[in-house]
């Protein structure tokens, strides 16, 4: 099975489809639009990234654009959603909005415009903001969502913003890894000594909730 995010729709806000291979004789694939996203950008709109299934079935990802702050902030910032599947075969996919990312009014907030997909270990997501973060220079930031322990109550979110100076790079927007440590890996567009871009290493906090370090790798 295919699964991707499509422009426009019947909502002006894009869809979310799947595509079934075909099952010999036949050679034709079979489309389904799975979700429409909701017409006043509440859950985020069609740019959403990367689209991350799980075992159980959910789907997860971050959209660049839109959240239910878009209006105050003066514009979409972002959001991570989910989308789970119906019980009964045919019926309608619930999306559940987990976090907008806000920057109002020009502040840093925790990042603006999530354009790396998520990566996932067991119930915490990780993910980069192409701008916005601390000292208001764009730099971008690099976020972990730990899924509430409560029920109803919100993601607990631990954010890490990129240097002004440049120095770790700006606008982090590729896929993550993490390895056996921990370690955060991923790739910024710009910035670092060059100026044309750096690998970049975050290393988690020895204390739960304390700040993430960052190193240059390349």
């Amino acid at each position: 099975m295919l699964s991707g995010t499509a422009q426009l729709g019947p909502t002006k806000q894009g869809t979310v489809f799947k595509l079934t291979p075909p099952v010999p004789p036949s050679t034709n694939w079979t489309e389904a639009v799975i979700y429409e996203f909701p017409s006043n950008g509440y859950l985020g709109t069609w740019d959403a990234g990367k689209l991350l299934w799980t075992g159980g079935g959910d789907l997860y990802a971050a959209s660049e654009d839109s959240g239910v702050d878009s209006e105050r902030s003066g514009g979409g910032d972002g959001t991570v959603f989910r989308l789970v599947p119906p019980e009964t075969t045919g019926a309608d996919w619930t999306g559940q909005l987990l976090h907008v990312f806000d920057a109002p009014h020009g502040q840093a907030g925790d990042g603006t415009h999530p354009e790396s997909p998520l990566l996932r270990r067991r119930a915490v997501f990780y993910g980069t903001t192409a701008t916005g973060g601390a000292g208001g220079c764009d730099a971008g930031t690099a976020y972990q969502l730990s899924r509430p322990a409560t029920q109803g109550h919100g993601w607990a979110e631990n954010v890490f913003s990129f240097p002004c100076d440049g120095s770790l790079g700006t606008g982090p927007t590729g896929p993550l890894f993490q390895d056996a440590s921990g370690t955060i890996y991923g790739a910024a567009e710009k910035g670092g000594a060059s100026g044309q871009g750096a690998i970049f290493a975050l290393t988690p906090p020895s204390l739960q909730g304390g700040s993430w370090t960052g190193s240059v790798s390349v």
